[in-house]
């Protein structure tokens, strides 16, 4: 339902913001990855994804400023 009026109301507001890409502001972040593996079984996951999937995620944190991704594994009561 792309006529729903709470899209065409956004539609100034989306193409207002358009010539601000490119210009945002530096904000830092801290991902922090779980390092272990699988990280999830989902049915829909190959194993090209999974191959892909640390490069894409270091992607996203690049976009920050400055960004860093972490993993981690995190300390759990079955796993000490």
């Amino acid at each position: 339902m792309c006529s729903m009026p709470e899209r065409i109301s956004q539609y100034d507001l989306i193409s207002g913001l358009q010539q601000d890409i490119g210009q945002e502001p530096a904000v830092p972040v801290i991902y922090l990855a779980a390092a272990e593996e699988p990280r999830v079984e989902y049915s829909w996951v190959t194993p090209e994804y999974a191959a892909r999937f640390p490069d894409v995620l270091q992607g996203f944190v690049d976009r920050f400023a400055p960004g860093e991704l972490r993993w981690v594994t995190p300390r759990m009561p079955w796993n000490p």
